[in-house]
């Protein structure tokens, strides 16, 4: 009962957080008024949540069904869009030669944590079949999602007040 109401609570904001994630990206583009480290994170960030968003009904539709194969599906799409989505925010610091924020870093270890957890519950219910790590992981991916804005938030204006003593001091 607790743990229902607990997901419950969890998954009406999780519905909040693409939009939040676009503010976010919205607000320190236009504050900082260049590409940086921040930016690039949250873009990346704001994709994958539009990407999932997409995919979502048709994983749903495959989830659905029995099978081992189908759970693949499921586990290995998510697992497979965190993986890029680490990639594309390495690639865009190297191609643009930036170096890493605190910002960048924690959406990047959020994203290999998404991945950890995914790749845990889908090996316990290929091969064990046991569900134990079914709330886990139902609780876990939202409260990720959710906990990373005020991370970044913090992480960002510690880098900006860092960035505007140093330019202050010069």
């Amino acid at each position: 009962m607790l743990n229902e109401q607990i997901f419950g609570i969890l998954k009406s904001f999780e519905a909040m957080t693409s939009i939040m994630y676009i503010v976010l990206f919205l607000a320190i583009f236009f504050i900082e008024k260049r590409m940086s480290s921040t930016t690039v994170a949250l873009l990346v960030l704001c994709l994958c949540k539009g990407i999932a968003s997409l995919l979502l009904p048709d994983l749903l539709t495959v989830a659905s069904q029995t099978g081992l194969h189908y759970k693949f599906a499921w586990y290995g799409c998510w697992m497979g869009l965190n993986v890029i989505c680490i990639g594309l925010i390495l690639k865009f610091h190297l191609a643009n030669k930036i170096r890493a924020s605190n910002v960048a870093i924690t959406v990047s270890l959020a994203y290999v944590i998404l991945t950890v957890v995914q790749a845990v519950d889908f090996i316990d219910r290929a091969t064990l079949n046991s569900n134990a790590f079914a709330m886990i992981y139902q609780i876990s991916i939202p409260t990720i999602n959710i906990g990373l804005i005020p991370l970044i938030c913090y992480f960002w204006l510690q880098d900006f007040r860092k960035t505007a003593l140093m330019y202050k001091e010069s």
